[in-house]
């Protein structure tokens, strides 16, 4: 059994509230001042594990330069979007600028130019079903 911290958020549109949990361990975990290989391997598992369970796998991307021990996120998207290849339900978004990556363009992968049409794309989905 994995344990998650969620991070709650409620999210309006079109007159809705849409509950939005977040639940990446990443978040609460100190990922950037692991010190040796073994805290390496340990973070490493428990994001791919984090993937595994997400119902949605959100990607950030930016323009500012990402962080010099950060580099983890392309290796994030292309394992989530894996698991969607492979006969997985979750759906796979990217909130922000394309770059380079040529998954970022996969036709799997939804691409939402920011976080208003990212929050408004979502309370239409909740509220169609």
């Amino acid at each position: 059994m994995i344990s998650t911290v969620g991070v709650s958020i409620l999210v309006e549109s079109g007159g809705y509230l849409t509950p939005i949990i977040i639940c990446s361990r990443w978040l609460t975990e100190d990922h950037l001042q692991a010190q040796d290989d073994a805290e390496r391997a340990k973070q490493a598992g428990m994001d791919l594990e984090d993937i595994i369970c997400c119902e949605t796998f959100v990607l950030y991307s930016h323009t500012r330069e990402p962080l010099p021990t950060r580099q983890s996120h392309s290796v994030e998207l292309g394992f989530a979007l894996g698991l969607r290849v492979g006969g997985g339900r979750r759906d796979t978004i990217l909130v922000g600028e394309r770059t380079g990556n040529v998954f970022h363009y996969h036709p799997l992968v939804q691409h939402r130019k920011n976080w208003d049409e990212f929050f408004a794309a979502l309370g239409d989905i909740a509220h169609a079903t």
